[in-house]
């Protein structure tokens, strides 16, 4: 399997080429590429409400309800993976009045994440009712 240099600047550890930081850098490492994309490509309405207590406390609630599970790769990939990130399906760009709206959000991996993303550019309005419906599956299956 191939293998590359740790991306955390300084470090020369060897990590899987599907990696992005070794074990030592990873939290650092995120940590660090959150606060780039913050400065430089997030606005800063966007980045305040991300910092906010309303959003931390909202986004702990979202993942605590759907037991820190990726819903989309659980789904759709059939796998269970840790989620790190809560999704707003319908994005703060789109409709601020959504932000903190339960039904909007739905927890999921940096890899969906990044999928999600890519099939927005496909098709936004397709995969925003697939991750609806995912959301609203889980809550049938778990909760209903």
């Amino acid at each position: 399997m191939p293998k590359k240099i740790c991306n955390f600047m300084g470090c020369h550890n060897l990590i899987k080429y599907s990696e992005v930081y070794c074990e030592e850098h990873k939290a650092q490492g995120q940590n660090e590429r959150h606060k780039i994309y913050d400065k430089f490509r997030r606005d800063i309405k966007a980045a305040d409400f991300y910092h906010s207590v309303e959003w931390i406390k909202t986004r702990e609630v979202v993942l605590n309800k759907f037991s820190n599970i990726d819903i989309y790769a659980y789904y759709v990939e059939h796998k269970i993976i840790a989620a790190n990130i809560v999704h707003h399906v319908n994005e703060l760009n789109d409709d601020w009045s959504k932000r903190l709206n339960m039904d909007n959000l739905i927890p999921v991996s940096d890899s969906s994440h990044n999928k999600i993303h890519t099939a927005y550019k496909n098709n936004k309005i397709e995969t925003q009712k697939l991750l609806v419906e995912l959301r609203d599956k889980w809550i049938n299956e778990f909760w209903g």
